[in-house]
């Protein structure tokens, strides 16, 4: 089933919380976002105990735990979280640091952040696109393991119809189509140009 895609009250409300934060603190924001892109643990302790909110968003809507977790940097993750960072905060796609962490293959990133009890392993970004897909599409069969037993569903489709069998079966990722048909993917599902996982295989 394909995921609505969100208000456009959601969208400004969204754009709002990414406002900028008072000019005397963009120099320990700054501290922050660098701290959490390169591991820089001294650097991103110092920002955190300054006490500046570790969910205040980039330009583009990305804060520090996007940011660790597209890099992998898993002791950063770690760090942002046990400070208040929010994993299911999202950026300006809607996306959450899952997505980001998925998409390049971090399992150790994916784990930390599954022990955060606010965090829905199954949420989509604004084009509908779910961590799993994300995994998915680059042939990350240990992460889409990792998913599928925290119940992620293999037949969510994006806002395209695209499920996440169709994203590996045309990236001819064997081992990631194999555990989403043990876990029921539908082979048969179309896309809205109607294609489908076996057209996409062919």
């Amino acid at each position: 089933t394909a995921r609505p895609l969100p208000t456009e009250a959601q969208v400004l409300i969204r754009r709002r919380s990414m406002a900028r934060i008072p000019e005397a603190e963009g120099a320990l924001h700054e501290e922050l976002l660098l701290g959490a892109a390169f591991n820089d643990l001294g650097r991103l302790q110092r920002a955190l105990i300054s006490n500046i909110p570790p969910d205040v968003p980039d330009t583009g809507g990305n804060t520090a735990l996007h940011r660790a977790a597209a890099a992998g940097h898993v002791d950063a993750v770690d760090l942002l979280l046990r400070h208040g960072a929010t994993a299911s905060a999202v950026d300006g796609n809607g996306a959450a640091a899952l997505h980001h962490g998925c998409a390049m293959g971090h399992e150790a990133v994916a784990l930390r952040l599954f022990q955060d009890p606010s965090l829905d392993a199954d949420a989509a970004n604004d084009g509908g696109v779910t961590p799993i897909m994300s995994c998915a599409v680059s042939g990350h069969a240990d992460l889409v393991e990792r998913l599928l037993s925290r119940r992620a569903s293999p037949n969510t489709a994006d806002a395209d119809g695209g499920t996440s069998l169709m994203r590996a079966a045309s990236g001819g990722h064997v081992r990631v189509c194999e555990l989403l048909l043990a876990h029921r993917a539908d082979v048969s599902a179309q896309d809205d140009e109607g294609d489908s996982a076996l057209r996409g295989a062919s």
